[in-house]
């Protein structure tokens, strides 16, 4: 990791803020400090500046994974229905047995 800083250094240089005096370490107060770098410095970058347009970027990502996901799951519904027209494994009920066809 020849270019990586501390989080504790980059607290200290880009927000101005000391953490992890004293030696100790404090989960949360390295989240906070996590969370404060990304909304000052890397979600101008990503998604123009303001928080709307982040959540606006979020939400359509989450939306595109959830309609590839459903997508998946209804080609393997499909290629089950497929099978079984096909004389394929007949599905079961959660005690093992047959559904009615």
């Amino acid at each position: 990791s020849g270019n990586a800083r501390s989080l504790k250094a980059l607290a200290n240089s880009h927000l101005g803020l000391s953490i992890h005096d004293g030696g100790l370490h404090d989960p949360e107060e390295d989240a906070r400090a996590v969370l404060d770098l990304y909304m000052r410095h890397a979600r101008p970058v990503l998604v123009g500046g303001s928080y709307d347009d982040m959540v606006s970027y979020h939400t359509e990502l989450l939306m595109a994974q959830f309609k590839e996901a459903r997508a998946a799951t209804a080609a393997a519904m499909g290629d089950a229905a497929d099978g079984m027209a096909a004389g394929g494994t007949q599905p079961c009920t959660a005690d093992g047995g047959d559904l009615p066809r």
